[in-house]
This record gives structure tokens, sequence and C-alpha cells, in this order.
């Protein structure tokens, strides 16, 4: 009897848990396809690893060779590293390089924000949760035969 009961429960809630995870996944490749087509986005990101890699061209520790790169991790981080003046940051520096090589692309916010409303929602997602939601899903449909 118990079995039943949780096969009721796990119907009435398949709706709900079915429309959630449909809405994550309709992000996730709405995101995957706007950073995939975008023209934007790509003089963008182009222009910020152009930046980042000619600031952390340097000498290599042991002064062989040149270093050139960085890790893409420290996309998050731009706002925080300061200009002398302490209130500009990379991110402004970055953010006015691109206003000058891309008027059109970046000069109304308002289409790049329309243009970025998936990924902006897509990074607000925890993926693990969402892809083991719908894992879930899957066993339980499964043992229900």
């Amino acid at each position: 009897i118990i079995s039943r009961i949780n096969h009721v429960a796990f119907i009435h809630n398949l709706p709900e848990k079915l429309r959630k995870v449909h809405r994550d996944l309709t992000h996730f490749n709405g995101a995957i396809s706007t950073l995939r087509d975008s023209q934007r986005i790509r003089d963008i990101v182009r222009t910020t690893l152009t930046l980042g890699n000619f600031m952390n061209y340097s000498l290599n520790a042991r002064g062989k060779g040149y270093t050139a790169g960085f890790g893409v991790e420290i996309l998050t981080k731009l706002h925080l590293s300061k200009a002398t003046d302490r209130k500009s940051s990379l991110l402004d520096f970055v953010a006015s390089v691109c206003l000058k090589r891309f008027p059109s692309t970046c000069s109304v916010q308002e289409q790049l924000a329309v243009e970025l409303r998936h990924v902006i929602k897509a990074a607000k997602i925890d993926s693990e949760q969402a892809f083991g939601e719908l894992a879930g899903v899957k066993r339980e449909l499964k043992v229900m035969g």
C-alpha cells in the first residue's frame, strides 16, 4: 500500500516537476544558442579575452619563455580589479573598450539584455540539481513501468 501511495504522490507532483525541468532546460538551451550564435557576445568575449591575455602576458616564473592566457573563472571577478583611482574597475575598462570598438553592439543596453535573457536565467540555475531532478523523474517513471 505504501508503494501505491508513493505512486499517487509522484503522479500528483509530476506536472509541476516537469514544468520546472522544462523551464530550466529551455533556459539552458536558449543560453547555449545565444552564446553560440550571437555576434554581439562574440565581440564582447573576444575583446575581454584579448585584454586579459595582454595584461597577463609575461615571462614565466623561471624567466624562460612567455606566458599568455588566463583562467576563464577570472571573468566573474573583473569588477574586483580596481584601477589606481580605486573607483573604476577592469570591468569598467573592458566596457569602455567594447563601446569604442563596437558601438553598435554595446550601445543599446536593452537589446543586449534581451539577447542575454536566457544566459542570465540559466546562470542562476543549479545545473546539477536540474539534471538530478530530470534523472529522478526518469527513474521513477521506469519503476512505475
